[in-house]
């Protein structure tokens, strides 16, 4: 007779008349979804108190650390306001990939339990809870944490404005006058784009011109470089890398220089060599008082530079120059057919005499500068001498390309 001993696998029935694989299973299947349960439920405590987190930030910590006051304490190295920066996607990938590790682990325990290599479910739903358990009180710890943060940066930033008002004050309006400069900057980067994108859309002047440009160019070079040969076959003291420098500098000038005369169509809205200007002069300005993180907050604080002139000066050549590019974006817009053909009729008149100018000028530039090459030689080797001008050479006549044959 079969005593009442339970037998463990193929389903036979024990004393009990309980099938233990059926067990087993049904254990197996409450674990799971028990884990299930718990993890979906930490991650959305996760996701709930993040969300809460950025609207703190978006709602009372933004306004603050975003005032040049709190600028210029931070900059003076009192105050870590990156400890205030929330950069939810990196915290939410941080906890979930934790969350995950931990679920696989106890999911392994699950998998044991189901082929009998662990038999003590009890001891699994017991990390189950655990786990549940830890994530939601750190989850529930992350708000409360981040504002006493805020809390305790706030009130160090009152008590070492209270102490320094007038150094974190002066400091500040120079911050100040930065951030409205880089915003203005910004404008204007953003009205160029604008304009010329709606020009590239209504037109093909700048890629003709560009062709035109890239093979003008070639033919300048060439023309130079015919220039080299014939004095190097008078004068082999001439040094042939100088050369080649000044005529490297000469072509770059040219194309330099007909991208100017193609904003002859603009003249009426702005000045494009002010923009050119302006350009210079804000990246220069910016380069010296700010990186593109942070304040050079020694310099700015040494500087013996006339803040409020130059800041008015970069102020409305910027603000001139934006509206300008604005009022010729409208302007671009409203072209018609007949209008795009005479803008490129005109571009292509403008180059021409471009062209025919420049030739000269650098074929004048290039005689001066050999000449100054040859004197240098000869006062080097024989003492100084009178040296006649290098001799001048024929140009090439430059032939336009095909999007020009008109």
């Amino acid at each position: 007779m079969v005593s009442g001993i339970l037998f463990s696998f193929g389903g036979v029935v024990g004393a009990t008349g309980e099938n233990p694989t059926e067990t087993v299973s049904a254990n197996v299947s409450g674990l799971q979804a028990t884990l299930d349960a718990k993890k979906s439920e930490v991650v959305s405590s996760l996701h709930t108190t993040l969300q809460k987190i950025q609207k703190v930030y978006d709602d009372k910590v933004k306004p603050v650390v975003e005032t040049s006051m709190f600028k210029a304490v931070e900059c003076l190295g009192f105050l870590p306001a990156s400890a205030l920066d929330v950069n939810v996607a990196n915290i939410k990938k941080e906890y979930e990939t934790s969350i995950l590790e931990q679920y696989v682990l106890i999911f392994s325990d699950i998998t044991r339990f189901s082929v009998g290599l662990v038999t003590d479910h009890k001891a699994i739903a017991d990390s189950i809870a655990s786990f549940q358990k830890s994530y939601l009180q750190k989850i529930s710890s992350l708000e409360g944490q981040y504002w006493n943060t805020f809390e305790k940066l706030t009130s160090d930033f009152e008590m070492y404005y209270a102490q320094n008002k007038d150094l974190v004050y002066g400091l500040a309006e120079k911050i100040q006058k930065i951030d409205t400069i880089q915003e203005r900057y910004s404008a204007m980067e953003s009205a160029y784009t604008k304009l010329y994108g709606a020009l590239d859309q209504k037109t093909s002047v700048r890629s003709s011109l560009d062709a035109s440009k890239k093979s003008a160019s070639v033919l300048l070079k060439g023309d130079i470089d015919d220039m080299i040969r014939r004095y190097q076959s008078t004068n082999s003291d001439i040094p042939y890398e100088k050369m080649t420098g000044k005529r490297d500098s000469l072509v770059d000038e040219f194309a330099n220089d007909a991208d100017i005369f193609l904003n002859e169509i603009f003249k009426s809205d702005f000045d494009y060599a002010v923009y050119l200007k302006t350009l210079v002069k804000v990246q220069d300005f910016l380069s010296q008082y700010a990186s593109e993180t942070s304040y050079k907050c020694s310099f700015i604080i040494s500087s013996s530079v006339n803040w409020e002139r130059v800041y008015l000066e970069l102020i409305n050549d910027l603000e001139a120059v934006t509206a300008g590019m604005q009022k010729a974006y409208t302007r671009v817009q409203s072209w018609d057919a007949d209008q795009i053909k005479a803008i490129e009729t005109t571009v292509i008149s403008l180059f021409k005499d471009f062209y025919a100018k420049t030739l000269k000028a650098k074929q004048s530039a290039f005689r001066l500068y050999v000449t100054q090459l040859i004197r240098d030689a000869y006062n080097e080797t024989y003492g100084q001498v009178e040296v006649s001008p290098a001799p001048e050479v024929s140009w090439t006549p430059y032939t336009f390309v095909k999007a020009y044959n008109k």
